[in-house]
């Protein structure tokens, strides 16, 4: 069994830390995936009349990208790895703020946003979501998620760091090893993660999805 003192001493390696951190991983994908699935049900299915709402919302947090498209329909490359990128930076960041769990919050609001995108294809098509899913959002997304996943797991970490010094609790880890290895993780994890998966989201992604559609 791995000894997790190591993880109450300061001069934490940052193996050690993302060891750590990689602990909150499962956790987080299932509830992304749990998320993303009510979303596309609810759509898909209407259920207690929902839809309209959530299609709303989804919209909205849709338009908000509209800037990324390029008069000619291609995406922005670099706009859409910068947003991605901040997207890192302010799950991890938010985690300073005790008690409430904010990075929870951006989980929520990207498992939504596929699990959206994912029910307004099924509600007309399922085959139609099954080759979104497959051309339109697995190729990037497999390296997309995983750095959402990580600054969220680095930012929930910050919290709970952040949450059991203010009431003077015992802690894994200190506040400030929290700070200094989750920034360590976006700066050398996730943002290299982004910039490959913003890569392939712009110049491959739209080949597969015209050869699949």
């Amino acid at each position: 069994m791995e000894d997790r003192n190591i993880y109450k001493r300061e001069n934490l390696t940052f193996q050690e830390y993302f060891s750590y951190i990689r602990s909150y991983s499962f956790k987080i994908t299932l509830a992304f995936i749990i998320i993303m699935a009510l979303v596309a049900v609810v759509l898909v299915f209407d259920l207690g009349g929902l839809s309209t709402l959530v299609k709303n919302y989804t919209g909205k947090l849709m338009e908000s990208l509209e800037g990324l498209v390029n008069d000619d329909g291609s995406i922005d490359t670099l706009g859409l790895i910068l947003n991605n990128i901040r997207v890192t930076f302010l799950a991890f960041f938010i985690g300073i703020v005790p008690f409430i769990y904010l990075p929870a919050f951006v989980l929520a609001i990207n498992a939504g946003i596929v699990g959206g995108l994912l029910g307004v294809i099924g509600s007309e098509s399922i085959i139609g979501t099954l080759s979104i899913f497959v051309f339109g959002i697995l190729p990037h997304g497999i390296l997309e998620l995983p750095a959402i996943f990580f600054a969220v797991a680095a930012g929930l970490i910050l919290c709970s760091a952040v949450s059991k010094k203010i009431r003077k609790k015992p802690a894994d880890l200190s506040v400030k090893e929290a700070f200094l290895n989750g920034l360590k993780t976006i700066i050398f994890v996730c943002i290299p993660l982004m910039i490959v998966a913003g890569l392939i989201e712009t110049k491959l992604t739209p080949l597969l999805l015209n050869l699949a559609m």
